[in-house]
């Protein structure tokens, strides 16, 4: 099963490169409205308001495309996204949120993630 197969890395850190990965599956061709796309995240995308070690890079990477843009783009493609997050800070929710209601998918906040 693919979700067995993976295993996450580093941690400990924020932000997450959401945006990298959801540019990844549109230029792969992996997104349509059949899919549904699952989000699990402790912190926000990189993006000019979250700071981070690896925004210039992953900015260099996807300039094109700023969280707006991609929101539309799954809009366009059809597919739902529901994000798991485990906060309720603005800052990090508020980006999930606006991913969530464009693609007509939820937001769930995770109390215990233990």
């Amino acid at each position: 099963m693919f979700l067995s197969s993976l295993a996450p890395k580093g941690g400990g850190d924020e932000p997450e490169a959401t945006k990298t990965a959801l540019n990844k599956a549109l230029d792969m061709n992996l997104v349509d409205s059949k899919t549904i796309v699952f989000i699990y995240t402790d912190a926000p995308p990189h993006h000019g308001t979250t700071g981070g070690s690896s925004r210039a890079q992953e900015e260099k990477a996807i300039k094109e495309k700023d969280w707006i843009q991609l929101c539309k783009l799954y809009q366009q493609t059809g597919c739902r996204i529901f994000s798991f997050i485990n906060t309720s800070r603005f800052e990090i929710a508020s980006f999930y949120i606006l991913l969530s209601a464009y693609t007509q998918g939820k937001v769930l906040r995770l109390r215990r993630t233990d």
